[in-house]
């Protein structure tokens, strides 16, 4: 794929690549206009018209309306919602001392609740709304976003059954695992695992307070008497994390989400806290903690997903400060991971196989909250358009069900791929899935090889969960603001100690004219050479 500047250099191009390329039949040619992710696109051996398919235009404002839509079809407890194949479920669900605990949401593809991915998805989700309010104003989707936010909250407030006492997760794994069915038919037995005092779980208490001191931040004009009780709750649920230290994974049974640390999730409770209320105080103790954690936290390579939160506090830090300690802690984190993680052949960033387009969101997260910061802009602008655009169709499919060109179909997911109890409702099922899982993000290639295998029973490339939108759609978000103001910041920019200031990219230097025209350039017949091919585009392209 080559890409261009203007839009007629993009209509033009394409068709002289056509006549070079031959695809041959049925095949489709794609070039993309850089500024609005606009692709021409021809098929056919050349005999079709130059259009917008193949991934077409990209509408942020309608993905990010339907990745809102996902999480509403994952809701759980009495429904309510706009999915209307959804129904009530586990509307029985209690805690470990008899509480309601109707609601929450289901994590993926099976009828889970489990709290630790689940926190972490909310906070990214408020975060891309603290961060770039203007998309989901734009995209008419704030309410609704609010409202599914809430709906996490109300079950959050639930679950935080005393002040040192959380409910961890919900469903009996291997029975639920065994059982191929709607959530509204199950009937087997789900037990509750909390955390206290005497089994701890510093982390998964400070991700719940992150989650909570987060959306404090949206209801805090809207509904000031309910943002003050999310903040109070985190604020007691941080207390709990340092108080009684400790891995969740080691305090219950039967774990899903594993944890490695918790000193990332404690810092950035904390970060959240200090962000939500303004007190000097509180941020004097984030900027205290980011110190304390230095020797435990990989500031500069660590992942970011449910388990790792080590570079969301680096970038909140930059965030509440501007200081070049935190903001070229951001820039160097962010540098690494784009400047020295593999890359497929169509340009995906590959971190890991389960679920690699979530990795790609996630990085593709972090970075644009740098960028909006002011924090080697053009460089991350780029970067995150290149993998949000891969996820949307740049490569000649979406990997977003129910959008764009040749989306996911069989995705592993019960309720959907389920009428009734006497459907096709088999994990091994050829059919296509009844229901459209609208704006769910799927798992995506399992190498970095550009292969996706579209199969219900495959969930490693076809899974969907609760986080694997959330980076995503923070990154989506972040986009949108950008074509809608024509700049992402949201905070002053920051200056570099040692770096001095950004450069704009010399499109001279570049070849191919952008990123995703330099990889195309480099030669796939020797994997050695194509890494060192595309860190050299990496390098040129994202000045």
């Amino acid at each position: 794929m080559n890409a261009c500047w203007d839009e007629a250099a993009c209509c033009d191009r394409v068709n002289g690549n056509w006549e070079y390329c031959q695809n041959g039949p049925g095949d489709h040619m794609c070039t993309t206009f850089t500024d609005s992710g606009k692709q021409c696109c021809k098929g056919d051996n050349g005999g079709g018209t130059t259009s917008g398919g193949g991934g077409g235009d990209y509408d942020y404002a309608d993905v990010l309306g339907k990745s809102i839509l996902f999480y509403e079809a994952q809701r759980s407890g009495h429904y309510e919602g706009r999915i209307d194949w959804r129904g009530d479920s586990a509307v029985n669900d209690e805690g470990c001392n008899g509480e309601d605990l109707e609601g929450g949401y289901y994590d993926a593809g099976d009828n889970l609740k489990l709290h630790f991915p689940f926190a972490a998805a909310f906070t990214f989700l408020s975060w891309s709304a603290t961060s770039f309010p203007e998309a989901y104003n734009v995209a008419g989707e704030m309410d609704n976003l609010l409202d599914g936010i809430k709906w996490a909250t109300d079950f959050m407030i639930k679950c935080h059954t005393a002040p040192d006492a959380l409910v961890a997760q919900i469903g009996d794994v291997d029975a639920d695992h065994g059982f191929w069915g709607r959530p509204e038919d199950m009937n087997m037995g789900r037990p509750t695992q909390c955390i206290g005092p005497g089994n701890p779980g510093s982390d998964l208490a400070s991700d719940y307070a992150s989650a909570m001191a987060s959306a404090s931040i949206l209801f805090k004009d809207r509904d000031p008497e309910y943002a003050a009780t999310l903040l109070e709750h985190a604020k007691q649920l941080v207390q709990f994390a340092f108080d009684h230290p400790g891995k969740y994974t080691d305090s219950i049974s039967t774990t899903v989400y594993g944890s490695s640390n918790y000193h990332d999730e404690m810092g950035l409770g904390v970060a959240w806290i200090a962000k939500a209320t303004g007190d000097p105080a509180d941020l004097a103790r984030a900027k205290q903690v980011y110190g304390e954690f230095a020797g435990d936290l990989d500031y500069n390579g660590a992942w970011i997903n449910w388990d790792d939160k080590t570079p969301a506090f680096v970038a909140m830090m930059c965030e509440l400060t501007g200081e070049a300690e935190h903001c070229n802690q951001l820039q160097t984190w962010c540098d690494g991971k784009i400047d020295g993680s593999p890359y497929s052949p169509k340009g995906e960033i590959f971190i890991d196989k389960w679920g690699s387009l979530r990795h790609a969101g996630n990085v593709a997260a972090i970075c644009i909250r740098a960028a909006s910061l002011g924090v080697n802009r053009e460089k991350y602008l780029g970067f995150v358009r290149q993998q949000i655009h891969y996820i949307l169709g740049s490569t000649g499919r979406s990997y977003i069900v129910g959008y764009g060109v040749n989306p996911p179909t069989h995705c592993h997911h019960r309720g959907a791929s389920c009428r009734g109890p006497n459907d096709c409702c088999d994990p091994n099922c050829y059919d296509p899935n009844p229901h459209v899982l609208t704006g769910a993000l799927v798992g995506g290639p399992g190498a970095p090889d550009d292969y996706y295998n579209d199969q219900r029973n495959d969930y490693v490339m076809n899974e969907v969960a609760l986080d694997y939108n959330s980076g995503f759609q923070m990154a989506l978000a972040g986009l949108l603001a950008e074509t809608t103001s024509g700049t992402t910041t949201s905070a002053p920019p920051t200056t570099s100690g040692s770096g001095g200031p950004t450069t704009t990219r010399d499109p001279s230097s570049c070849p191919g004219g952008d990123l995703e025209g330099c990889i195309a350039l480099c030669p796939e017949e020797d994997a050695d050479i194509y890494q060192d091919c595309v860190h050299e585009c990496v390098q040129n392209c994202h000045k």
